[in-house]
């Protein structure tokens, strides 16, 4: 059964091909009809998303600068971690408010010593990754990248009013 649109557009299958194509004005004629009045497709839909995510994603002043730790921050972080390899407790927790030092145990150093040490000692690279405010902590991120080629190590830092609360590695 033939539609209705290959009769107006000439779209059906001829029986013997034309020698030189005719030109019929009902082709061009139903084609803005046709357009307007089609309703866009998702494809349609997601070629226009991904266009304009193209031309905003790449306008320079919609681009974030890297962030970097505040100079104090990082080098706390650097102390720490320089506990950990030289097995400091007071290192360790020198910059931490009153709880964190008194929650650290040398017990607990020992753990984190065990897991890092030796690959802090053969050597590491830290990029710093962002900060969060996080129920009224600034939340610092660290990624640890060692020289022994093995999977990296997330580093967490919460602090208040300038003091360490917490340290995670995963």
């Amino acid at each position: 059964m033939r539609d209705i649109w290959e009769d107006k557009l000439d779209l059906a299958p001829t029986k013997k091909p034309r020698a030189h194509p005719t030109f019929k004005m009902e082709r061009f004629t139903m084609l803005p009809f046709l357009l307007s009045h089609r309703p866009p497709s998702y494809r349609h839909c997601s070629i226009l998303l991904f266009l304009l995510s193209l031309w905003f994603g790449s306008h320079p002043a919609l681009a974030q600068a890297p962030q970097a730790a505040e100079p104090n921050v990082e080098g706390i972080m650097k102390t720490m971690l320089a506990g950990i390899q030289n097995n400091s407790l007071s290192d360790f927790t020198g910059a931490g408010d009153p709880a964190f030092q008194s929650g650290m145990t040398q017990e607990t150093l020992d753990s984190i010593r065990q897991l890092l040490g030796s690959r802090l000692k053969q050597g590491y690279t830290s990029t710093f990754l962002t900060r969060l405010k996080q129920q009224g902590f600034m939340v610092y991120l660290w990624k640890l990248e060692f020289k022994d080629n093995n999977d990296d190590v997330l580093l967490t830092i919460a602090m208040k009013d300038g003091k360490v609360s917490g340290v995670w590695f995963r």
